[in-house]
């Protein structure tokens, strides 16, 4: 496939979706399973980002952040892919870049599985990552208040 509407086709043929087609923004949404949306993006003719949001993260959280951005930076439980925050929504955003010629339609199929799982699993270790801070935290953990008090006899 040369084009990324040749592939958003390939994709509606692959998935038996009649109606997929990029909106008048160069954007369209798959869903998967009813648990996952994929959003397919045109950056240019030939070039397309996939994305997913990646619902209740924390995006205020410091230790949220840092474990973002190192996997960003080390390629840790990314893959191809990066992570981004959505300014509007402030929702953590796993988004994949890759160009149409590099997605046959052998391959398509096995990509779109193999991103959904990523997806899934992402979502998973975010939020058991998040259940491990909230419990380490002193408040969580029953640790010693730092707050002084008065005790009167």
């Amino acid at each position: 496939m040369k084009t990324v509407r040749e592939t958003v086709q390939a994709l509606a043929e692959t998935f038996q979706i009649g109606d997929l087609a990029l909106n008048d923004a160069g954007q369209a949404e798959i869903v998967f399973g009813g648990d996952v949306s994929i959003y397919i993006t045109q950056i240019d003719d030939g070039t397309l980002e996939f994305s997913a949001r990646l619902p209740d993260i924390n995006t205020e959280d410091p230790v949220v952040l840092q474990s973002l951005l190192r996997a960003n930076g080390a390629g840790e439980r990314v893959g191809p892919g990066r992570f981004a925050i959505d300014d509007h929504k402030d929702e953590v955003i796993y988004c994949e870049r890759l160009t149409a010629e590099s997605l046959s339609e052998h391959r398509l199929a096995e990509y779109m599985t193999r991103l959904v799982s990523e997806v899934r699993d992402l979502q998973a270790t975010f939020q058991a990552e998040m259940v491990k801070a909230q419990a380490t935290t002193p408040a969580a953990s029953g640790a010693e208040s730092h707050e002084a008090s008065i005790i009167r006899g």
